[in-house]
């Protein structure tokens, strides 16, 4: 499965914070399905050649790819340059 190191739980926090539901517990069917986009994420995200670490950043970058990738289901547009550049920020390290 996954190399990574990070804190799934601690990203999927930042997540539901992304979703502007932190506080909020979600409702047990969208739990599972955010729960599964993160992990989705995370193997995206080392499929590329990153293996995540436990750190804020790349708990931040889980989160963030996730959240992207729950905003594009629907509009099928590209990657934001924003999130490009911090994949092959972190890519490089």
């Amino acid at each position: 499965m996954s190399n990574s190191r990070i804190d799934v739980e601690a990203s999927y926090k930042l997540l539901l914070a992304r979703l502007d539901r932190a506080g909020m517990p979600p409702p047990p069917a969208l739990d599972h399905y955010w729960h599964q986009v993160l992990n989705a994420a995370i193997i995206e995200i080392e499929k590329k050649g990153v293996t995540l670490e436990d750190t804020i950043d790349d708990e931040m970058l889980a989160a963030d790819y996730a959240a992207w990738m729950l905003d594009s289901r629907d509009n099928g547009g590209g990657m934001p340059e924003w999130l490009r550049i911090r994949l092959r920020d972190r890519w490089r390290t």
